[in-house]
């Protein structure tokens, strides 16, 4: 749309300054259109590249940290049963110890 802004704006160019002058704008808007075609595919090309190396970076790296979060939960996981083994084992050493004050308590009081 815009090209055929600039066309028509240097038709009328080329109109005012004459027959030697003639065509040799709009060749040269070609030119510059073309180039600007080419800027515009390089850009392109440019950042379809970038966004997939920064899409391998961002696969890698979500695998990478997934296995490191995973990890890491499991770690807890584990520690959380460990002290949860700890914890148990602790509460039946005090109900034996209880059972055993109690057993000691009971045979003092038959000796009086």
């Amino acid at each position: 749309m815009w090209e055929d802004h600039l066309h028509n704006s240097f038709s009328l160019i080329d109109q005012v300054l004459g027959n030697k002058y003639q065509g040799k704008l709009l060749e040269i808007i070609d030119e510059r259109t073309h180039g600007i075609d080419a800027a515009f595919l390089v850009k392109e090309h440019f950042m379809a590249y970038v966004e997939e190396r920064y899409g391998l970076m961002r696969d890698n790296l979500k695998k990478e940290l997934g296995m490191f979060l995973f990890l890491c939960i499991q770690m807890v996981e584990e520690e959380k049963l460990r002290m949860v083994k700890k914890t148990r084992l602790a509460v039946e050493a005090c109900d034996q110890e209880l059972k055993d004050k109690a057993r000691e308590v009971a045979a003092l009081e038959m000796d009086r």
